[in-house]
């Protein structure tokens, strides 16, 4: 199940510039499979995929507020590094967003396509 989730979107998510190690990362749960840890085991799949193929940075932007998905990426190691205030206008609504980030260690290598 995972994989079949995770390449669509892996493919998606692809950047253009190959030597920069950075990727967005984002994984949606739908609201009925919400709390059975779905998130945190797509988030491991794809974050060790993305590894793999050479990323080292991975970006998340969340719409306020979701404080389920502020926890879900604190556990994964992610930190805020971005506050945009009523940038984002849905359910008829102007919402803030952050941007977490996630850096792993190691040398940033050329990414494989």
């Amino acid at each position: 199940m995972v994989k079949y989730l995770l390449m669509p979107m892996l493919q998606a998510i692809m950047t253009d510039q190959p030597m920069t190690g950075l990727v967005e990362v984002s994984v949606y749960v739908n609201e009925h499979y919400l709390g059975q840890g779905l998130g945190s085991r797509l988030y491991e799949a794809l974050e060790r995929e993305l590894e793999a193929r050479g990323y080292l940075r991975f970006l998340a932007c969340i719409a306020l507020p979701n404080p389920a998905s502020i926890a879900l990426h604190e556990k994964r190691g992610y930190v805020k590094v971005a506050h945009f205030p009523k940038i984002d206008y849905k359910f008829d609504q102007w919402h803030d967003i952050i941007w977490m980030q996630k850096t792993l260690d190691g040398p940033v290598r050329k990414i494989e396509k």
